[in-house]
Parts: structure tokens; C-alpha cells; sequence
């Protein structure tokens, strides 16, 4: 077996114990709190949906599993890409566990849960540079999961009014803002480099935290103690988020600017 066919199997496999794992966690909280079998059955459907695009993306990427900056190839996937594809993977069951938890009591293993997965975005990174893990295809992931985590996270909290309309329409507008932004350069330079610059991972920090905190709303014993701490910590989330547009925004520029120099016929 050659060792492109080693990193599609480990690829499979890792797909596969993800959904799995996704699956079973549903399937004891149906056996135990009497979910409907066409609740749960819609899940499964978006879960094997969301798993296959996953799948498909990261066969078409293989290239990308190679260690930086020495561009040593992977044979599998490694721990703290696991870490981040958890997080990718648990993004549909967490947005389907807030939705349950309005009529099932669930609320405790939601928030659990939820807390569980975000502590994965301080892991990957860390772990992955203390041990020299660091891979161009996990810098994709965790832009990919940070993004659809937040705004799967943000609809839901809307939805349960556990965050203002404002700071839902800020956190859109940042990541619109970033879309477009990379789509556009995208279309001038031909490709994209996942970059993460120091403000948005503070933004994402931020946010995540905000979001920790507003999850224990949900909790009887912590909702008064939790809003407050949420109305004192949601404007400074905000302001960190703002200045993180602003950062992103020169960045930016900064990279059409280079293209366009580069592309410039010599005079």
C-alpha cells in the first residue's frame, strides 16, 4: 500500500469513528430521554451529509497533510488534526442539542458538551506547535471549524435569545466580512494561504467565551450569576471583535496590494 493510500484509509477511518461517535452519543440520549425516532432520524441524515462533504474535502486536500515547515508528508491523520476535525464533526450536534434542549431536559450534557468541544480550540493549536505537529491541512480545519461553529452557535443562541441581535449582527458581519474578503483574493492572486493573525484568534477567543458563558443561561442554579457576567463581558467581547475587523480589513489590503505589485508587468 502506497502511502497516499495509507493517508485516504486513515482519513476514512477517522471520518467514519467521527460520525460514529456523533451517532451513538444521539442514540443514548434518545434511548434515555425518549427523543422520536424522526428527530433523531433527521439528524442522522444531516450527521452522514455533513461527514461526507467532510470526507470528500479532505481526500481532495490530501496534499495538504504535510508538516511545516518541512514539508514532510503525512501518512495519517495526526492527533491535533483529530482534535480539530472533533470540532468540525460535533458542530451539527451541538446546533441539534440546543434545539432538543427547549423540549427535553438535556440543558446539563448540552452545556457539557458544548464547554468540551470549545476546549478543543485551545488544545489543537497549542499541542500541535509544542510538539512540532503543525500541518498546512489543519490550518484550513481550524479556519474552517472556528467559522462553522460560530455561526451554527450564534443562530442557535439567537434563536434561545441567549446573546443581543447586535452582537449576532456583529459576529455575521465578521465573518462576512472575512468571506468576502478571501473570496476576492481568491479571484486576484489565484490562491489563498490560511492565515490567522493574532486579532482574530483574540475575536474567536472572545466569542467562544462570551458563548461559554451565555450557555449557562440555560442553567437554573447559574442564570442570574451567568447574565451578568455575560452583560459585563458582551460589550468587551465586542469592542475585540471590532478591532478585529478593522485588523483583518488592513490585512487585507496589504495582500491585494502585494498581488497586485507582483502581477505588474516589470517597467
Amino acid at each position: 500500500m502506497s502511502s497516499s493510500q495509507r493517508l485516504v484509509l486513515s482519513i476514512a477511518i477517522t471520518v467514519a469513528a467521527l460520525f460514529v461517535l456523533q451517532a451513538t452519543l444521539l442514540s443514548a440520549l434518545m434511548l434515555t430521554y425518549a427523543i422520536g425516532r424522526n428527530e433523531v432520524s433527521y439528524f442522522i441524515t444531516v450527521l452522514l451529509m455533513v461527514h461526507g462533504a467532510l470526507l470528500i474535502f479532505l481526500v481532495v486536500m490530501q496534499d495538504s497533510f504535510y508538516l511545516m515547515p518541512s514539508h514532510r508528508h503525512l501518512e495519517r491523520v495526526n492527533f491535533c488534526n483529530v482534535l480539530t476535525l472533533t470540532r468540525i464533526s460535533s458542530t451539527p450536534t451541538i446546533l441539534y442539542l440546543l434545539i432538543l434542549s427547549g423540549d427535553y431536559p438535556i440543558t446539563g450534557i448540552t452545556v457539557a458538551f458544548t464547554a468540551l468541544i470549545f476546549l478543543t480550540d485551545l488544545l489543537d493549536g497549542h499541542v500541535s506547535r509544542k510538539t512540532g505537529q503543525v500541518t498546512r491541512i489543519g490550518q484550513y480545519l481550524d479556519s474552517m471549524s472556528d467559522y462553522a461553529m460560530l455561526i451554527a452557535i450564534s443562530i442557535a443562541f439567537l434563536h434561545y435569545a441567549l446573546i443581543s441581535r447586535w452582537f449576532f449582527r456583529l459576529m455575521m458581519l465578521r465573518l462576512l466580512f472575512q468571506w468576502v474578503g478571501m473570496g476576492l483574493l481568491l479571484v486576484v492572486r489565484g490562491s489563498v494561504e490560511p492565515r490567522s493573525t493574532l486579532w482574530g484568534k483574540v475575536s474567536v477567543f472572545a466569542a467562544m467565551s462570551l458563548y461559554a458563558v451565555a450557555l449557562l443561561k440555560l442553567l437554573p442554579r447559574f442564570s442570574r450569576l451567568a447574565g451578568t457576567l455575560y452583560a459585563t463581558l458582551e460589550p468587551v467581547a465586542a469592542v475585540l471583535i471590532a478591532v478585529s475587523i478593522v485588523d483583518k480589513g488592513l490585512t487585507l489590503f496589504r495582500e491585494f496590494r502585494d498581488s497586485l505589485q507582483r502581477a505588474a508587468p516589470p517597467d
